[in-house]
């Protein structure tokens, strides 16, 4: 027996409709739609649709741009063609089973106050049902936004090329799970009186229990700022030829977001504590570079290791400025959980202590 032929629809007709779906058109709008109105996609110069009584629908369309809703994954969407599975979901409609996007593609997921965009000019989404996977093979933008004590928080990634792994974009939330990046790679974290960016050619991101994960094989450079109390500021920034770090996904406003950090080869550090009084603003400043860094969050604790150069400047209000430099095997700084310098100091090896100016 042979298999059953597909049913194609092309523009030249006026409506289909086939297991729920509904193809709608007027001489001068092409739309595409479920029953329920859930799943649509208009705007279009021309589209085609292949239904089988087995299997997704087959949909493809070009457009100025094509523009969409799934509002079962939460979905706004635009592009200039599209190639996508249709499938439904019991008692509701159609949803996007997987989808290629290209040319000036937009997408915007929204849920339960939290956002997700995607910019590109190609993108491929695959939704199982259990997990979403986009692949974006040419430059990109990802940003997440979402309310948090005392404002927003926004999460931007941006890349050559990467893979972003989601939950199904079909659940409620449809959250982060990992991303795997390539080329230019930045990824910002932006929270109310906090910062972080960090810079590589490549990284491996992963979501953990309220905390980002990176694994980053390449060069790659780490800053951040955060203002715990009005009149005070940390800012921290440290490059090395490979590593691995953890920022905290949320925090109280000002809160330092390092949880912790590992860096190997060529390793440089620059970290600034600044306190404003009633007398004026003390500052303290650790300048290192070294072989190797890590720090924990737990205990406070960034150890450098491996032919240590470094300076340490102290001013306060109304003293002379205090600078030392020197070299050593290992130097140990501590900070307290708002990320405020508390101390640096070296194990071995000499220091050059100056006191305004003068040795």
């Amino acid at each position: 027996m042979s298999s059953p032929r597909p049913v194609i629809a092309s523009v030249s007709l006026i409506l289909l409709v086939m297991g729920g779906a509904a193809l709608a058109q007027k001489p001068q709008e092409q739309v595409f739609k479920d029953k329920q109105g859930r799943l649509k996609l208009w705007n279009m110069d021309s589209h085609e649709i292949r239904v089988q009584n087995q299997g997704p629908i087959k949909f493809e369309g070009e457009g100025r741009p094509i523009k969409g809703i799934s509002q079962d994954q939460g979905l706004t969407l635009e592009c200039l063609a599209l190639t996508a599975d249709l499938t439904t979901l019991k008692g509701k409609g159609y949803v996007l089973q997987s989808a290629d996007l290209t040319g000036s593609v937009n997408i915007l997921q929204a849920k339960e106050g939290a956002s997700r965009s995607f910019k590109g000019d190609r993108l491929k989404l695959d939704d199982s049902g259990s997990s979403a996977t986009v692949t974006l093979s040419r430059p990109f933008d990802m940003v997440e936004k979402a309310k948090v004590e005392g404002g927003e928080a926004v999460r931007t990634l941006s890349a050559s090329s990467g893979t972003i792994n989601l939950d199904t974009l079909q659940s409620s939330k449809g959250g982060f799970r990992s991303a795997s990046a390539e080329g230019a790679v930045v990824f910002v974290l932006n929270e109310p009186l906090r910062e972080t960016t960090l810079k590589s050619g490549r990284a491996e991101i992963r979501q953990g229990q309220g905390f980002y994960s990176f694994d980053l094989p390449s060069a790659f450079n780490l800053n951040g700022s955060n203002k715990p109390k009005p009149g005070e500021q940390n800012v921290f920034f440290a490059s090395a030829d490979s590593g691995k770090a953890a920022v905290l996904d949320k925090a109280t406003p000002g809160e330092n977001s390092l949880v912790s950090l590992e860096m190997k080869g060529n390793v440089a550090l620059n970290i600034t504590s600044k306190v404003k009084g009633e007398k004026g603003e003390k500052v303290r400043i650790v300048k290192a570079k070294a072989s190797s860094l890590t720090f924990s969050r737990e205990t406070g604790l960034m150890v450098l290791g491996g032919g240590v150069t470094y300076s340490l400047d102290s001013v306060e209000p109304g003293e002379e400025p205090i600078e030392a430099e020197g070299a050593s095997e290992t130097l140990e700084v501590t900070f307290d959980k708002s990320g405020k310098l508390l101390n640096a100091s070296a194990k071995s090896g000499r220091t050059n202590i100056k006191q305004g100016g003068k040795p």
